[in-house]
């Protein structure tokens, strides 16, 4: 979020699928082509949301993309 403010780029997305694209992006992702599980750089237990918030607001910690929080 933060890159994307610097940087003042425009973010679209889209509201619904397109059919035939479901089967090519799963074989995309079984392809292991790209390293998307690098993708979720952050996991934190519940009772540390508040520095999950954190890390990805860049108060603490480094470079966070995602940030999962789990029960």
């Amino acid at each position: 979020p933060d890159l994307i403010m610097r940087k003042e780029l425009t973010v679209r997305g889209i509201q619904g699928r397109y059919g035939p694209a479901i089967p090519e992006a799963i074989e995309l992702l079984a392809s292991r082509r790209y390293p998307l599980e690098r993708l979720g750089t952050h996991v934190f237990p519940l009772n540390r949301t508040d520095d999950a918030l954190r890390t990805m607001g860049r108060e603490i910690g480094g470079d966070a993309i995602h940030v999962t929080v789990v029960p």
